[in-house]
């Protein structure tokens, strides 16, 4: 491991945001036998009738599968396929289909470059999984819907942890998991793009899409056995980053009930001033993809090819972002913070530097954020601080420790999924018994807001 990765691990020892909105009432209240009966939504057609693996939708009827205990569906589409002339454009409905879909694997991974540069993934990505117990609860469920991080460049919802089924189902919540555009396909802003747009704005594309996954939750979802008067969504880094978008996007209001964000909240401070500021972000990319002196420049960028476009970004020389609230050192800053931090009281020197960008970069925008969405006549707002650190490694494992809560470490506890670190040795007994259960309670009583 080297000094670099270890130090990027160490960055993410910050706190956490957890955010409820509003109460998660509405459930069904009594028992219900069937799926699909009561809640919202969009109702399927009347000749469908919905089982435990075979779903009705309003785009066509779902076969899915049983392990253990639980149900899921993968690679459900919630729209359609981006790609053509539908590439930087809202997200269409999906295609209705005739019979019966088959959704036990994953869909295809949205465009981004592989851990060696390599681009991967296909522009039909726009899909979902579902997750729930099984046999089906007698009542509706709230639903918990988490949106992966990876710098709004990569990752998915089948990257591990959630390559697995989430344990997380299995208490009393559905899991809903969602693939979204990244990089350039998901974020460009141009000025032909503005131009065609009944907006008149462009980018966003990716914020757009989890909001059209939201909106296929909430008409679909009652046929799962899950509540869509209760759902919350969850976002890790900069999935997190997502949901504060989402939380402040009117056209997000009414698709979700309750709000989680883990490590990632926007810097206090840095803001956009108007869409001319992105413009320049992105001025670079019609030249470096051979569009800029294209008759139709958007012809041309639409027939580029995505892997072309993942290994392409924006100018990061000009961002567009203006800091309206500068962090100010002054002359002898340097000996304030060591007083603060003294190496002193940390085994290791760097875990004195990690403490130091940690709370820069995490715990103090998350503080911020917190005290700015909480106050009077406002929902409830809880912020914890993970700072536990993985037990007991096999030798080749000793990283795990030395990186102690680092950037994601607290996702595995959040929904359970240890498989992926071959088991849970890295577990206190202790914690294998009780620690993980009740960090699934503070999530599972912030999904239902009854505590």
């Amino acid at each position: 491991m080297t000094a670099s990765l270890v130090r990027s691990a160490w960055l993410g020892s910050a706190g956490i945001l957890l955010t409820v909105l509003a109460a998660c009432g509405g459930g069904s209240g009594g028992s219900e036998s069937s799926l699909g009966a009561g809640g919202g939504g969009v109702s399927p057609p009347a000749s469908c009738v919905s089982t435990a693996t075979r779903v009705c939708t309003q785009y066509g009827q779902l076969q899915g599968a049983i392990e253990g205990n639980y149900r899921f569906f993968r690679g459900i589409p919630f729209a359609a396929p981006p790609v053509g002339d539908l590439r930087w454009r809202p997200p269409a409905p999906p295609a209705s289909w005739q019979g019966v879909r088959n959704a036990t694997a994953f869909g295809n991974r949205c465009p981004q470059v592989d851990g060696s540069g390599a681009p991967v993934g296909n522009e039909d990505c726009l899909t979902l999984n579902v997750y729930a117990v099984n046999p089906p609860a007698s009542a509706k469920q709230p639903v918990i819907v988490f949106i992966h991080g990876g710098g709004n460049t990569a990752g998915s919802a089948q990257d591990p942890p959630w390559n697995d089924v989430p344990p997380l189902a299995g208490h009393g919540v559905m899991v809903v998991t969602l693939q979204y555009r990244l990089g350039l396909l998901g974020w460009l802003v141009n000025r032909p793009l503005t131009a065609e747009s009944a907006q008149a704005t462009s980018g966003n594309y990716a914020l757009l899409d989890l909001i059209a996954a939201l909106q296929w939750v909430h008409d679909n979802i009652a046929e799962f056995g899950g509540d869509p008067a209760r759902v919350m969504i969850v976002g890790h880094s900069a999935g997190s980053v997502n949901v504060e978008s989402l939380l402040a996007s009117p056209a997000a209001a009414g698709l979700f009930s309750a709000a989680g964000m883990e490590s990632g909240v926007l810097r206090g401070g840095m803001i956009g001033t108007r869409i001319d500021n992105a413009y320049r972000w992105y001025a670079d990319v019609p030249s470096a993809v051979g569009c800029d002196t294209a008759a139709d420049v958007l012809a041309c960028l639409r027939a580029v090819p995505a892997g072309t476009l993942v290994q392409s970004g924006p100018n990061s020389a000009d961002t567009g972002w203006v800091n309206v609230d500068p962090i100010v050192w002054a002359a002898g800053a340097g000996d304030m913070i060591l007083s603060l931090y003294p190496a002193t009281d940390y085994t290791n020197p760097n875990y004195a530097l990690s403490a130091v960008e940690s709370d820069l970069y995490f715990t103090r925008n998350t503080r911020n954020f917190a005290r700015a969405a909480s106050g009077a006549q406002r929902p409830p707002v809880w912020r914890y601080l993970f700072t536990h650190r993985y037990e007991n490694p096999v030798p080749q494992d000793g990283f795990l420790t030395a990186a102690r809560a680092f950037h994601g470490a607290e996702t595995l506890y959040h929904y359970r999924q240890f498989s992926d670190l071959g088991d849970e040795r890295y577990l206190h007994p202790e914690q294998r018994r009780d620690r993980t259960v009740q960090r699934n309670d503070g999530l599972l009583g912030a999904a239902c807001n009854n505590r």
